[in-house]
C-alpha cells in the first residue's frame, strides 16, 4: 500500500506503476480468450473479453497468495505480479476499477484500512473491467500493449504439466505449497501413466523425488513444441527464430527487426515479450567494433562467447528497431515481481537478432533508397542517445545542454555536411524534442523566480526548478535564529499565491523595493526572451500546488511579448500543461498599447521576412487578439505610420505608472497556513532562543584554547572534506 513496498514486491519501479496496470489487465484478458484493450479518454482504460469476468474476491490485497509458477504448466503469461499489485498500484495513485461482470457494475477500490471496498453501479449487461486513473491513457508505449492481443492461447499445447520439466528442487518446491493434497491427486497434474500405491496418501508425506523419478520413467507423451509467437506479429519486419534447451525444459526465442539507412549501429528495443505477454524488463542492445552486439540488461553487459562473437554481428551503418520474445514452460525468476532471469537466454536473443537483422539490412540494400538529405533535425535524433550516455555516464550525472551540443557537434557537421549551426537550434529546439523522460538535462538558467518575505532566488534553469518544486517544509526545532527572521524553505504553497512574470529583468528592483511582492503574498519570476520549459513547469506546478494560484504577466506589446504570454500556460510540442492557470495580463495591453501609441510612445519594427504577415496573423488570431490589434502590430493600419509594423514596450510606462498598473490589477486573499502547529511551536522557540542568545552576548567571550590554530590544520588534515569552521565547531 506504499509506492516504495509495492516498488520492492513487484520489481518495478514506481513511475512504471501505469504500465505494470495495463500490462497485468490485458494479460488476465488474453489468458481467457478474446482480451481487447480499449482508450477510452486520457483517465479510462477499457479491457474486453470472451471470459465471464474477474471474481470480486481476487481483488482482495489481503487475501493468500496463489502463485501457479511453480507447476510449469507452459500457460501464456505466468509472469507479472497479478491482481494484488494492480489493486496496490492503483491504491497509491489514487484511481479504481470498476468491474462489469453477471449482469451489474462494480466499483472496487482500497481503503486505507488495506480493505477491499465493493460499491455497487447498477446493472451491466458486458463483460469488461474499467480502469479509472489519471493519466493511464497517456502511459509511453500503450499502443504497444495492443499487440498482446495477436499473442492469446498457451505456450504448449498441454493441459497437464510434463514430468521432464521438473527436477528434484522443483518438486519439491510443489510439494512445500501443497498442504492437504494427496499423492494421487498431485500425479493427476502430470501427463504420465504411473499410478501411486497409496492415493490417498499426503503428498507432503511421500517421498517427492521418488515420486517424480516415477513418473518421469512412465511419460505417456514426448515432450511438447513450445509455440513461436510466428512473424505475423510484426508486418513488414524481418524475422528470425532459434530453439533449445535449459536443462531439459524447452524454449523459443525471436525477433522482428526492422532497419533504417545511414545510421550508427543504434539497436532500440521496443518490446521485450515473454511467453506471449509484454515484459516491463528493459533491454538495451548495440552494435560495437567490428559489429559485434552487446545487450545490456538487469544490470549487467553480456557479449556472445568465443567465435560467436564474430560470427553473429551487425553492420553498423544502419539502425535497426526490434521486438525480442521468449517462450518456455517455465523460466528462472529473480524478484518477487517473477521478472525472467535473462542470463539464461541472453546469447540466444543476440544470436536470433542478429539474424533478422541481417535480414533487415539486406531487405533495406533491396529498396535502394532515394539520397535524404540528413537534416539536423535528423542528426540530433539520432546522435543524441549516445551523446547522453557519455556526457551523463550512463545517467550517473545531470548533463547540460549545451554540453550534448559540443558532444554531438563533429557528427552533426559531418553527417549533415555543413560548416555551421546555430547552437540554440540544438540546445532549444531539437534536444527537448528527442529527450526522454528518465533523462536528467540541464538547461541555462534563464531569469529568475523570486520569493516574497525571504527575497529567495530560484534560477530558472531545468535542475533549479525541479529542486524548487520537490522542496519540503525545513523548520527543525535545532536551529538558532532570530525571531523576526521568516521560515526559509517553505513550499510554495506555505509563501505565496500569486506570480507576477516580467518579460524584462530591468524592472525587478523597482517592483522588490516597492513592497508589491510583500503586499499581496506575490512571487516575482522574469526571463531573457520567451520562456524556457522549466519556466512553464514552475507555473503548471505552482497551479496545481497553491490554492487560489493566479498568474500575473507584464510583457511588451507586440508579437514576441504575445508569443511569451500565450507559451506561459498553452500546451507546446516542449511542454503539456496539466492544470489550468488562471492569468491576467497586466500589461501592455491592447487599450493601454493605443493610449501610449496616441503619446507618441510606441516604436516601429521590422519583422524578419513581409511574407510571415499571414502567419503571424493566424498565429495572434489564436491567441484572441482583436483584428485591429494584430494590424496595428504586423503593419496593416492606415495612419501617419503608413502600414509600418508598431510595438509598444514596457519602457513606455513611467515607474509609477507601472507599479500603479500592478498594484491595481492584482487580488486575492494573503497566505496562511493551514497546520501552523509546528510553525507556532519553532516561532516560540526561535523568541526564546534569540532572548538566551542576548544572554549570552553579554558575558565575556571564552579564550581561544592554546595551538587552535595548529589542532584545526591537524583535523583538516585527517579529514580533508570538512572546512576550517566545520573544525571549529566541533572543538567549541
Amino acid at each position: 500500500m506504499t509506492p516504495e513496498g509495492l516498488s520492492e514486491k513487484a520489481g518495478v519501479p514506481k513511475h512504471h506503476f501505469r504500465k505494470m496496470i495495463i500490462k497485468e489487465l490485458i494479460d488476465n484478458a488474453c489468458d481467457v480468450g478474446g482480451g481487447r484493450l480499449r482508450l477510452v479518454n486520457s483517465d479510462l482504460l477499457e479491457f474486453h473479453d470472451n471470459g465471464p469476468g474477474i471474481p470480486l474476491e481476487a481483488l482482495s490485497i489481503k487475501r493468500p497468495l496463489v502463485s501457479s509458477k511453480h507447476w510449469r504448466l507452459g500457460e501464456r503469461g505466468a509472469l507479472g505480479n497479478g491482481l494484488r499489485a494492480v489493486m496496490g498500484a492503483l491504491y497509491c495513485l489514487g484511481g479504481h476499477l470498476v468491474i462489469h461482470a453477471n449482469g451489474k457494475a462494480t466499483k472496487v477500490l482500497i481503503g486505507d484500512d488495506g480493505e477491499t471496498n465493493y460499491i455497487d453501479q447498477g446493472e451491466a449487461p458486458d463483460t469488461k473491467v474499467q480502469v479509472y486513473c489519471d493519466e493511464i491513457g497517456n502511459t509511453p508505449d500503450l499502443l504497444s500493449f495492443k499487440l498482446t492481443e495477436q499473442m492469446a492461447g498457451p505456450v504448449v499445447k498441454s493441459s497437464k504439466a510434463i514430468p521432464e520439466w521438473f527436477d528434484d528442487e522443483a518438486i519439491l518446491d510443489i510439494q512445500r505449497s501443497a498442504e492437504g493434497l494427496t499423492a494421487g491427486e498431485i500425479v493427476r497434474q502430470f501427463r504420465t501413466g504411473y499410478e501411486p500405491s497409496n492415493p490417498d496418501e499426503l503428498f507432503t508425506e511421500v517421498d517427492a523425488v521418488d515420486l517424480l523419478a516415477k513418473m518421469q520413467k512412465h511419460t505417456l507423451e514426448r515432450t511438447p513444441k513450445v509455440r513461436d509467437v510466428g512473424p505475423g506479429l510484426m508486418p513488414g519486419w524481418e524475422y528470425a527464430q532459434l530453439r533449445g534447451e535449459r536443462e531439459n525444459i524447452p524454449y523459443v526465442v525471436e525477433a522482428w527487426v526492422e532497419a533504417t539507412p545511414k545510421g550508427s549501429g543504434n539497436i532500440s528495443v521496443e518490446i521485450l515479450i515473454t511467453n506471449r505477454a509484454i515484459s516491463l524488463t528493459s533491454v538495451n542492445a548495440n552494435v560495437q567494433k567490428k559489429g559485434r552486439l552487446n545487450i545490456e540488461t538487469q544490470f549487467y553487459r553480456y557479449q556472445l562467447p568465443g567465435s560467436d562473437r564474430d560470427k553473429f554481428t551487425l553492420g553498423q551503418n544502419v539502425d535497426y528497431r526490434a521486438v525480442l520474445s521468449i517462450s518456455s514452460p517455465y523460466f528462472p525468476i529473480i524478484s518477487s515481481g517473477k521478472a525472467v532471469d535473462l542470463d539464461h537466454y541472453v546469447n540466444d536473443l543476440m544470436r536470433v537478432l542478429s539474424k533478422a537483422g541481417k535480414k533487415a539490412k539486406s531487405a533495406l540494400n533491396k529498396r535502394k533508397p532515394k539520397e535524404k538529405r540528413i537534416t539536423i533535425k535528423d542528426a540530433v535524433e539520432q546522435l543524441l542517445p549516445d551523446a547522453y550516455e557519455k556526457v551523463s555516464e550512463g545517467g550517473r550525472y545531470w548533463a547540460n545542454a549545451r554540453q550534448l551540443m559540443y558532444a554531438m557537434r563533429p557528427e552533426i557537421l559531418r553527417i549533415c555536411k555543413i560548416d555551421k549551426f546555430d547552437d540554440a537550434t540544438v540546445t532549444q529546439k531539437y534536444l527537448p524534442r528527442f529527450q526522454r523522460p528518465e533523462w536528467k538535462i540541464a538547461y541555462d538558467k534563464r531569469g529568475a523566480l523570486e520569493e516574497p518575505h525571504t527575497g529567495q532566488t530560484v534560477g530558472l534553469g531545468t535542475v533549479e526548478i525541479e529542486n524548487y518544486r520537490g522542496r519540503t517544509a525545513n523548520i527543525g526545532f535545532d536551529r538558532a535564529a532570530r525571531p523576526s527572521m521568516v521560515f526559509g524553505n517553505m513550499p510554495a504553497e506555505g509563501r505565496f499565491n500569486k506570480l507576477l512574470f516580467v518579460e524584462k529583468e530591468g524592472f525587478n528592483q523597482l517592483i522588490r523595493e516597492s513592497g508589491l511582492l510583500e503586499r499581496y503574498d506575490m512571487a516575482m519570476a522574469s526571463s531573457k526572451g520567451l520562456p524556457v520549459v522549466a519556466a512553464r513547469a514552475l507555473i503548471d506546478h505552482l497551479a496545481g500546488a497553491v490554492d487560489g494560484f493566479q498568474l500575473y504577466v507584464l510583457a511588451d506589446f507586440d508579437v514576441n511579448g504575445c508569443v511569451l504570454a500565450d507559451s506561459l500556460v498553452t500546451d507546446r510540442h516542449r511542454y503539456q500543461f496539466a492544470n489550468e492557470v488562471d492569468t491576467t495580463k497586466l500589461g501592455v495591453t491592447w487599450e493601454q498599447a493605443q493610449q501610449l501609441h496616441r503619446q507618441m510612445k510606441s516604436e516601429p519594427v521590422e519583422l524578419e521576412k513581409q511574407n510571415t504577415r499571414v502567419s503571424y496573423a493566424e498565429t495572434l488570431a489564436g491567441y484572441g487578439l482583436e483584428e485591429s490589434a494584430i494590424d496595428f502590430l504586423l503593419g496593416r493600419h492606415l495612419d501617419e505610420f503608413n502600414e509600418q509594423p508598431m510595438r509598444v514596450e514596457l519602457n513606455a510606462f513611467t515607474s509609477r505608472e507601472l507599479l500603479e498598473i500592478v498594484d491595481e490589477g492584482v487580488s486575492g486573499a494573503k497566505v496562511v497556513p493551514k497546520d501552523l502547529q509546528d510553525l507556532y511551536a519553532e516561532a516560540s522557540l526561535r523568541k526564546r532562543v534569540a532572548e538566551y542568545e542576548q544572554k549570552l552576548r553579554k558575558e565575556p567571550s571564552p579564550r581561544p584554547p592554546y595551538g587552535l590554530r595548529d589542532t584545526i590544520a591537524e583535523m583538516l588534515t585527517e579529514e580533508p572534506n570538512l572546512s576550517w569552521d566545520e573544525v571549529l565547531a566541533r572543538l567549541v
